[in-house]
């Protein structure tokens, strides 16, 4: 009998909470049992109760609910609310169509619930909570909670939860949230992550993550003290950022107006080279490098070209050796330092990590051999007093590893080779010119 007493007075004291935030003009009635709008047991008047329970056999619509509603197709909700929405199409809540403009001034809507509905939920103000649906879920001002849908979720300002929809999520403003979807992923101003789309757009200024095919940041309007800043990094088959700052991109192919950190791909595009772009080909008009033919005992001719910045370069290798009917592909990351005078260079010296792709003849250039390599080389130029261009002679110390198939063990001859079982080590001398 106490729990019973306890439970009463508290339901009561709740009812008195909510009765004493509604204007005058605001009834209040704890059950609704309704069929359509207009006819139920809140009368003709209905919008303009307050129920703690609503439940309809269609539709149904009120001023405010507190616990409980539930709609066959749809129910609509004016100024609050709380606990749980559920309908067979749509749950709206906010804006005030039906009321007298003197009284709108006094029904900012407040949403706290969870609403479930079979195509549309949406949101006119307020927050906190979340909307699942299998069509659009919408958010006009302000959200705290979660949005799941099959088609679209769409928040116009001031979302702070997160997205999940297989077509397509979209914050018209502000964020601090995360969004995935299966297609398309679109924000302005997100502070969050965008994961798992196909496509992944930013009008301006992100501070989080992009995950997809195809990652875009567009800064070119910001209004806001980051201006030409997205931070932080995108990841996606392919990747572009105009008026951008700080972060790095990992894609196939990435582009960038202004990278502060890095990039990471097959192909990379900037106006300003990052500090650590890693490629096979770095593009931007303040990018360093080289070209050079050179020669050793693995390989009778070696073309390398190299692109990078001042702090790490990117070297790829072509070579071939008719004789041994061998050829290679070979990557490098390291770095060369230059005489540092402005007007000549009149030497370099250099250290690079390389890994060559070895394919000899009648083998399979999907089963080839691995050379691991650390190089270091030294050149010089003989016309630094000249008019002519950089023109380096240049000759390295050359340091191999190689586990090779049992066929193969002469890879290599000659002095400085140690063979154990399949492994094979060597040293060796590197000649060449460098442009």
């Amino acid at each position: 009998m106490q729990k019973i007493t306890l439970t009463t007075l508290l339901l009561i004291a709740v009812q008195l909470t909510y009765a004493q935030k509604q204007p005058d003009f605001v009834k209040f009635k704890p059950v609704h049992i309704g069929i359509i709008p207009g006819l139920g047991s809140s009368g003709v008047y209905g919008i303009k109760y307050e129920h703690n329970v609503s439940i309809n056999i269609f539709s149904g619509h009120a001023y405010a609910n507190n616990i409980l509603s539930i709609s066959g197709i749809s129910h609509y909700q004016i100024q609050r609310s709380q606990g749980i929405n559920i309908a067979g199409v749509g749950n709206i809540l906010g804006a005030f169509p039906f009321l007298k403009d003197r009284h709108a001034k006094d029904s900012v809507a407040e949403f706290g619930a969870i609403q479930i509905a079979g195509l549309i939920n949406g949101v006119n103000g307020g927050g906190f909570g979340g909307q699942l649906s299998a069509g659009f879920n919408l958010v006009t001002v302000s959200m705290n909670g979660i949005q799941i849908t099959g088609i679209h979720n769409d928040v116009a300002k001031a979302f702070s939860g997160g997205q999940i929809a297989l077509v397509s999520n979209h914050i018209g403003d502000m964020g601090v949230a995360f969004q995935s979807a299966f297609i398309v992923n679109r924000a302005r101003m997100l502070s969050g992550v965008q994961l798992f789309a196909l496509f992944n757009h930013i009008s301006h200024e992100l501070d989080g993550l992009q995950l997809g095919g195809l990652n875009v940041v567009t800064n070119h309007n910001s209004e806001t003290f980051r201006y030409s800043k997205f931070y932080w990094m995108q990841l996606g088959l392919a990747n572009f950022a105009w008026r951008n700052g700080d972060g790095f991109q990992l894609g196939l192919v990435n582009y960038a107006e202004d990278l502060g950190y890095a990039q990471f791909g097959l192909i990379n595009i900037s106006n300003k080279i990052p500090q650590y772009p890693i490629g096979l080909l770095n593009l931007a008009p303040d990018a360093r490098g080289f070209l050079r033919a050179h020669t050793n005992r693995l390989f009778r001719y070696n073309v390398e070209m190299s692109t990078g910045s001042k702090k790490l370069l990117n070297a790829l290798t072509y070579s071939w050796d008719n004789q041994k009917k061998r050829q290679g592909f070979s990557y490098a990351l390291g770095n060369q330092k230059k005489d540092p005078r402005k007007l000549h260079n009149r030497y370099f010296y250099e250290a690079f990590a390389q890994a060559t792709h070895l394919v000899e003849q009648g083998q399979s250039i999907w089963k080839p051999n691995m050379i691991y390599t650390i190089k270091g080389q030294f050149g010089f130029n003989p016309f630094d007093h000249t008019k002519m261009p950089d023109l380096f002679f240049f000759i390295g110390i050359v340091g191999n590893a190689s586990w090779i198939k049992s066929d193969t063990q002469d890879l290599i001859e000659g002095p400085l080779v140690a063979q154990n079982g399949n492994r094979t080590f060597w040293a060796d001398l590197n000649f060449g010119v460098q442009l």
